[in-house]
């Protein structure tokens, strides 16, 4: 069973999306960002809604898919113990730096052309 906070998953269809990972929103509790770009394949990052929160809209180019979270303190107790404390709709999370961070979502290419791996 999949226990992860983040879940990045390449060669994803977008004619099936929907369908074939509606088990990791509706059973495991995960949220999803698909990219919308040209091509038949593309990359997916699903994340914890209890754990982590997206902060800002997913960035996308030729391949990637960059999300940002910010995350969830379960117990409202600042981590670093400066005090600051934000409840976010029933959640609580602390204000540091430290609580923020990016996950990059990249598709490999691979093949005899150079050039068409590394744009």
């Amino acid at each position: 069973l999949i226990n992860a906070d983040v879940v990045c998953i390449q060669e994803v269809s977008p004619l099936s999306f929907s369908q074939d990972f509606a088990f990791m929103t509706n059973e495991l509790g995960y949220d999803g960002v698909e990219l919308f770009r040209k091509g038949r394949f593309r990359p997916a990052t699903f994340w914890r809604k209890d754990k982590l929160e997206l902060v800002g809209t997913a960035m996308h180019k030729d391949r990637t898919l960059l999300t940002s979270f910010r995350r969830l303190q379960e117990d409202g107790v600042d981590d670093d113990d400066d005090g600051c404390v934000a409840e976010l709709d029933g959640e609580f999370t602390s204000e540091g730096p430290e609580d923020y961070w990016h996950v990059l979502n990249c598709h490999l290419q691979a093949g005899k052309q150079g050039g068409r791996r590394v744009r």
